[in-house]
C-alpha cells in the first residue's frame, strides 16, 4: 500500500467580519422625488406606531405635504420650460436668415408681416408644447396620488381582514393592526 502525499494548506490571512450599521441614517433630500420617497418611507413606519388621533393628524399632514411636493414639482417643470424658451430665444434672435418667400418681389412691409406671422406661429407652438408638458406633469402627479390612495385602501382592507381573522380565532390584536 502506497502512502499518498497531500499539499500543505496555504495559510490565509484572517479578515475580520464586516459589520453593517444597524440603523441607516436617513439622507437629506436633494430633490422633490427624494422628499416623496422619504415621506412614504416614514409614513409606512409611523402609521403602525402612532395612536389613532395621532395617525389621523399624521395622515393629514402627510397628504398635505405630498400635495405641496407635487405642486413644487410642477413649478420646477414650469421654470425649466421657461428657461429653455429663453435660451432658444437668445439663440435665434437676430441671426435668423430663414427664407420668407420663394421668388417674386418682397417688400419690407410684406417681409415684416411674414416675419411676425412666423414668430406668432412659433410662439403658439411653444405655448402648446409648454401646456402639453404641464398637462403631462399634472396627470403624472394625479396618477401617482391616485395610486397611493389605491395602495392605502388595499393595505387597510388587508389590515381589516387580519383583525377579523384574529378576532374569530380569539387571539389578541397586535398594536400595529389596531385602529
Amino acid at each position: 500500500m502506497k502512502l499518498r502525499t497531500y499539499s500543505k494548506p496555504i495559510p490565509r490571512p484572517i479578515t475580520p467580519p464586516i459589520t453593517l450599521p444597524l440603523h441607516p441614517i436617513t439622507p437629506k433630500p436633494a430633490t422633490f422625488k427624494d422628499s416623496e420617497q422619504g415621506l412614504q418611507r416614514w409614513n409606512s413606519k409611523l402609521i403602525g406606531l402612532l395612536s389613532s388621533p395621532s395617525q389621523k393628524s399624521w395622515g393629514n399632514w402627510a397628504t398635505g405635504t405630498e400635495r405641496m411636493l407635487a405642486s413644487g414639482q410642477l413649478q420646477e417643470l414650469d421654470l425649466q420650460v421657461l428657461q429653455q424658451q429663453k435660451q432658444e430665444q437668445k439663440k435665434g434672435k437676430s441671426r435668423s436668415r430663414a427664407r420668407l418667400q420663394i421668388g417674386g418681389e418682397l417688400t419690407a412691409e410684406r417681409a415684416y408681416k411674414l416675419r411676425a406671422a412666423k414668430a406668432e406661429l412659433i410662439a403658439q407652438k411653444a405655448q402648446a408644447k409648454e401646456a402639453r408638458v404641464a398637462r403631462l406633469a399634472a396627470n403624472q402627479a394625479r396618477k401617482q396620488l391616485y395610486r397611493a390612495g389605491v395602495e392605502a385602501r388595499k393595505q387597510e382592507g388587508l389590515r381589516k381582514k387580519r383583525v377579523k381573522a384574529l378576532l374569530r380565532a380569539g387571539h389578541p390584536i397586535p398594536p400595529e393592526d389596531q385602529d
